[in-house]
């Protein structure tokens, strides 16, 4: 009994240390979930109403996970997930693990989930072992966001930090040109992602191509290789292997932009 007590106290403690945002636009949902989340499961949490209200949340305050609606006004979860990913924005933690909140459960909308770069997500209604089981799955011991995201992502990708950076890296000529490129990755991604979800297959298809030849050219033949994946999907017209292909690829985005980043505040840093 003592062994259990001092776990169940040690659990607690941990789970004290991890701040949670919950962006949802129902009140009710809103307290539901904070009384789960503080009272049952021992977290820190606070609650805003969009998308919009998360991003400037997250541009202020350290969290260490987002529960995201993926309706809401003004800016729904997959726009604030997006914008939240992108180097552009202003949230200090562009890599923090974001899991959706959604209301239907069908295979279609999950993967939308994941192309716009959720990690996971959890359907309406929920218990709190089942949220409990979430939130553990996306944390790292420690709850670091920096370890979370290299094992993570090169345990999905198999891809280490050498092989993601540009062979233009070290090249001080092209090196205005390659961040150029990367700036411009997640509109392009937004671009494949639209034309899928609207099924327009032949836009995909060119889209994608089009990544394929830039990838080589700045250097990021692993983008070459992934974006060659969605344009074989999108000529033969098979919506769920495009799915699956650009889920990869935005992993694969955030990865590079991930890498990259981390690469130039360690030289920054030194000097």
């Amino acid at each position: 009994m003592i062994e259990s007590f001092n776990r169940e106290a040690e659990i607690n403690n941990r789970n004290r240390r991890v701040r949670i945002l919950i962006a949802e636009d129902s009140e009710i949902n809103q307290q539901v979930a904070l009384g789960i989340l503080d009272k049952k499961l021992g977290y820190k949490a606070d609650a805003v109403g969009n998308g919009l209200k998360a991003i400037n949340v997250l541009s202020e305050t350290h969290y260490d996970l987002v529960l995201m609606d993926c309706q809401m006004p003004e800016m729904d979860g997959f726009e604030a997930t997006e914008a939240i990913r992108r180097l552009s924005s202003p949230v200090l933690d562009h890599n923090i693990p974001i899991v959706a909140i959604t209301a239907n459960a069908m295979k279609s909308v999950r993967e939308e989930c994941l192309v716009a770069g959720m990690n996971d997500f959890i359907s309406k209604p929920f218990d709190s072992e089942t949220l409990g089981e979430v939130i553990q799955r996306n944390l790292k011991s420690g709850n670091k966001q920096h370890d979370f995201c290299e094992e993570a992502q090169t345990a999905k990708t198999g891809i280490d930090d050498e092989r993601i950076l540009s062979l233009f890296a070290d090249d001080p000529d092209l090196g205005e040109l390659v961040k150029s490129f990367l700036a411009k990755l997640p509109e392009h991604m937004t671009r494949m992602r639209d034309s899928l979800n609207n099924g327009c297959m032949t836009d995909l298809r060119r889209l994608a191509h089009q990544m394929k030849g830039a990838g080589g050219s700045y250097g990021y033949p692993m983008l070459s290789e992934s974006a060659k994946v969605i344009e074989d999907a999108a000529m033969v017209e098979d919506i769920e292997a495009a799915t699956l292909a650009l889920s990869n690829f935005n992993k694969l985005i955030h990865l590079v932009l991930f890498a990259t980043d981390a690469t130039e505040s360690s030289v920054g840093g030194m000097q």
